[in-house]
C-alpha cells in the first residue's frame, strides 16, 4: 500500500524509505519487504520525527492521540500474513497482540482512551451474539484488551466497509 504512494494516516504521512519499481511480472513468494517509515509532519509539510521505521510490509499504523502508543499491522514478507503489534513510541518496544480470534482486517485505529481498537473486518467463527447480519460480508467491530471482547458495532446485508474514520470531541458530537 505504502509502496509506491503516499497515505494520510491521522497527523502522520506514511512513505516508504525507498521508492519501490512496479513491475507488471508476479512476485515470488519469498519477497522481503522494502523498509518502510511513518513520519509525522506539521501542516506546514516539514517533517517534526520519524515515529516508525521497519523492513515489513506496514497495511495499516493507528498512532494515539498523545503519540505514545502505535497499533501496527504489519508482515516482513509480502504475501505473508499479517501480525498485529502495539508499539509503545518513546520506547521502542514492540508487543506482538495474539488475536486469533479475528478474522480479515481492512482497516484499524486505536480507541481514543487506547482500551481498545475499531476495525472494519471479519472475525473468525463469531459467536452468534457476534454472528454479522446474515448476508454481511464483513462489519465494524471493537476489540478491548483487557477483556479480550470483540463487539459488532455494525454490519448490513449486501454491505461492505473498505475504511471508515474514527471521530472523538467536538468533531464526534458534530455528527
Amino acid at each position: 500500500m505504502f509502496a509506491n504512494d503516499r497515505s494520510r494516516v491521522g497527523d502522520c504521512l506514511c512513505a516508504p524509505a525507498a521508492t519501490a519499481t512496479r513491475l507488471s511480472l508476479p512476485q515470488a513468494d519469498g519477497v522481503v519487504a522494502a523498509t518502510h517509515r511513518v513520519v509525522e509532519y506539521d501542516l506546514n509539510g516539514n517533517a517534526l520525527r520519524e515515529l516508525y521505521k521497519a523492513r515489513e510490509v506496514i497495511p495499516s499504523f493507528s498512532v494515539s492521540k498523545d503519540a505514545k502508543l502505535a497499533l501496527v499491522r504489519s508482515a516482513p514478507m509480502v504475501h505473508k500474513q499479517r501480525e498485529n503489534y502495539l508499539h509503545y513510541l518513546g520506547s521502542g518496544k514492540k508487543e506482538k497482540l495474539d488475536l486469533p480470534e479475528l478474522g480479515r482486517i481492512e482497516e484499524m485505529y486505536l480507541s481514543v482512551d487506547k482500551q481498545g481498537f475499531y476495525f472494519a473486518g471479519t472475525v473468525k467463527n463469531p459467536p452468534k451474539h457476534l454472528a454479522p447480519v446474515a448476508g454481511a460480508l464483513n462489519g465494524l467491530y471493537y476489540y478491548d484488551f483487557a477483556t479480550r471482547t470483540i463487539t459488532l458495532l455494525f454490519s448490513r446485508p449486501d454491505t461492505y466497509i473498505n475504511n471508515f474514520v474514527l471521530l472523538d470531541g467536538a468533531s464526534a458530537a458534530a455528527q
